[in-house]
């Protein structure tokens, strides 16, 4: 049989967690997904805004739910680790993409400049 995890919200059934495994993967392909095409630079912004999207919508569908079935004082800490952390990721990968140019500005390269006083030198161009 197929096990997705024997982890916190293990329900009922050995082997099977609380949502019966059908949150992982919508997540999982975002994840995966997003993650490749900022690698390559295809619509990373858009990406980037997926990303930090579905890492803030895990926090009330599954570990906010895992807060609630946390036995002990242990995986009480362990749940509320998961949503800080995940909240923390979701902020800086929004941070990230606000700082991404838009798809229009994508197609002019940006110099990269060092300024003292009136003095300004260009160092280069930064991507392009």
């Amino acid at each position: 049989s197929s096990s997705c995890g024997d982890g916190l919200a293990a329900g009922p059934r050995r082997g099977r967690c609380w949502a019966g495994c059908s949150c992982r993967h919508p997540f999982g392909v975002i994840l995966i997904a997003s993650g490749a095409l900022m690698l390559i630079n295809v619509r990373a912004r858009a990406a980037a805004t997926w990303l930090a999207v579905a890492l803030t919508v895990t926090v009330p569908v599954i570990y906010i739910p895992m807060l609630f079935v946390a036995v002990g004082t242990s995986q009480g800490v362990e749940a509320v680790n998961y949503i800080f952390d995940s909240l923390l990721f979701a902020g800086s990968v929004f941070l990230l993409a606000a700082g991404m140019p838009s798809g229009s500005d994508q197609s002019a390269p940006a110099r990269l400049s060092v300024s003292r006083g009136r003095d300004t030198a260009h160092i280069g161009e930064v991507g392009g």
